[in-house]
């Protein structure tokens, strides 16, 4: 049964990373009474859980029983088959290529200088911050290396030198493709520029020419610059999902 519970729950690169048991579970059905003390039995100590966001009731239901709030999503969609590409936003001075390994320490930078403090990891007291930068780190780099993490991988430039990335995922609907989007990150010295606007232009280039249905991002509902570039850019939020984490 421990192994059973362990293939189904277990977060090992979370567990590897804190050091503490960790389970990932984001299927609303099985957050109950009975899978938290499941999990105890078998010495997890750390639940993360996203869940939809319009769900107040299981929300509060996890809260009464030792959950926490720690950040809330919002999910960004362009209709590719519908919607035309607003390239009104889009810096011609800024290069948009594939990222390469040659790339990997100017993206370990941005990184850091981006993600310190954002997201659930950090949003809870309980977790070593530095480990929690790590979260990013890793997130990038095994996506400009592992097809497995993300299929493309873009950076901005402007004479060698990165301004930020931005990168995908390929999921089916339809017997069809559409792009969902990992990460992205704009380093503070190039904020203003619409580093990030020509990113996600770039890329609604490229997923129209591959044939996608649709593009989509996810960011958190706080980080208002990057909320107010889907808006102008014609992508509609269509979803919210509130991330919470208990310690058992």
């Amino acid at each position: 049964m421990s192994n059973k519970i362990e293939q189904e729950y277990l977060s090992i690169i979370d567990t590897n990373r804190f050091g503490v048991k960790t389970a990932k579970i984001n299927n609303s059905k099985i957050l109950t009474l009975d899978t938290f003390e499941l999990l105890k039995k078998n010495d997890f100590k750390f639940i993360i859980s996203r869940v939809p966001s319009e769900n107040i009731e299981l929300i509060n239901f996890l809260e009464d029983h030792g959950f926490r709030i720690k950040d809330v999503q919002l999910t960004y969609k362009f209709d590719l088959g519908k919607q035309e590409i607003n390239t009104d936003y889009l810096n011609k001075e800024i290069n948009v290529r594939e990222g390469n390994s040659n790339d990997i320490e100017q993206l370990k930078k941005i990184a850091i200088d981006c993600f310190w403090e954002y997201g659930h990891y950090f949003a809870d007291s309980n977790l070593n911050k530095m480990d929690c930068m790590e979260v990013y780190k890793d997130w990038t780099i095994n996506a400009l290396l592992n097809k497995n993490v993300a299929d493309k991988f873009f950076v901005a430039e402007v004479e060698n030198r990165l301004l930020g990335y931005l990168f995908f995922k390929l999921k089916l609907a339809e017997n069809k493709y559409y792009s969902y989007s990992g990460l992205g990150a704009v380093s503070s010295e190039s904020r203003g520029k619409n580093v990030f606007s020509t990113l996600v232009i770039k890329s609604l280039d490229w997923a129209k020419s591959e044939g996608h249905l649709w593009q989509e991002h996810n960011v958190l509902n706080i980080n208002y610059p990057v909320n107010k570039v889907f808006s102008k850019l014609g992508f509609s939020n269509y979803k919210s999902e509130t991330t919470l984490h208990a310690w058992l």
